[in-house]
């Protein structure tokens, strides 16, 4: 069965190891993986709504809980399918020590607990016939003698997830290199933390959009958001913003630009109190404090440089 075999009804699955790399020793367990899936899909038939899967599976002594991003895209304008992006940490030494049936075994169970994890955890678009899918699954592994319960201690999985991003919107008036911070470092430092603090059940992401631009700047004054308005979404996301002035940028230390961005972050997640339609279940009092204190760690740790 060639990979991505386009005669087949259902193809457009992928199961991968450590997907930021090009290459693993475990591409050939992936590769029989992968096709030992798409081969389970074609012998049934679940109509047209099956969308398109990817599994990825992170092999790592330190467990980057950054990387469990899970992802049910609906989204099909610039051509983009529907798709799941599903990720699962297998425990290093288990896994790296474990025989090439144990680490295919691995594998194919992994896959099954995802779409037991989609099932019970995340976003199941209309009629896709997931429930189906999981069951059918199950007894083919079981009917192939590659069912293994027992084997699901050796993954690890944050349940509910609870993620911060940073989202850049107007840029102006200052290079990338005038900013000495790494807003990719600071949000893995923060999702590698906040999955261990509950903040109610309402929101799930906070994406922190943010500007820069001279205040001063008669051209770029129709930019200046006085109300910072929210937005609060139906996929459990809150939107919140602030915008920075960039002549503080220039000749300050690292130190001095990272403490403006722990600021302008704190001040947003105040105003949460003045949003009109406020999320139910979401403490964000709790959440400015943790925010504060992992900001305040981030620092201390040395991040900051000079």
């Amino acid at each position: 069965m060639k990979e991505y075999d386009t005669t087949l009804k259902y193809h457009a699955f992928s199961v991968h190891f450590n997907p930021f790399l090009q290459h693993t020793e475990w591409d050939e367990i992936s590769g029989k993986a992968q096709q030992y899936f798409i081969g389970f899909l074609n012998e049934k038939n679940y109509g047209d709504d099956v969308i398109s899967m990817s599994f990825n599976f992170f092999v790592e002594k330190e467990v980057d809980y950054d990387k469990q991003d899970d992802n049910i895209s609906t989204a099909s304008y610039f051509g983009v399918p529907k798709n799941a992006r599903l990720n699962l940490h297998f425990e290093h030494d288990f896994f790296v020590n474990a025989s090439c049936e144990i680490k295919y075994a691995m594998t194919l169970n992994g896959i099954f607990y995802l779409l037991c994890h989609w099932n019970d955890n995340l976003k199941i678009l209309k009629n896709t016939p997931l429930k189906e899918i999981i069951k059918d699954f199950q007894n083919k592994l079981i009917e192939d003698n590659m069912y293994d319960a027992d084997i699901a201690k050796n993954y690890i999985k944050l349940m509910n997830p609870f993620r911060f991003m940073f989202m850049k919107n107007y840029f102006y008036g200052l290079k990338e290199k005038h900013i000495l911070f790494d807003t990719n470092d600071i949000e893995k430092y923060l999702n590698n933390n906040l999955h261990k603090y509950n903040f109610g059940k309402s929101i799930k992401e906070v994406f922190f959009y943010y500007d820069i631009f001279d205040f001063d700047n008669k051209a770029h004054q129709q930019y200046i958001d006085e109300e910072k308005e929210y937005s609060y979404g139906k996929q459990k996301d809150l939107i919140i913003t602030e915008q920075y002035d960039s002549k503080i940028f220039y000749m300050e230390t690292k130190s001095a630009q990272l403490k403006y961005l722990h600021k302008g972050i704190l001040n947003a997640i105040e105003r949460i109190e003045h949003m009109k339609r406020k999320p139910k279940d979401f403490n964000y009092k709790e959440f400015y404090k943790v925010m504060e204190k992992l900001m305040n760690e981030y620092e201390e740790l040395g991040n900051m440089g000079g």
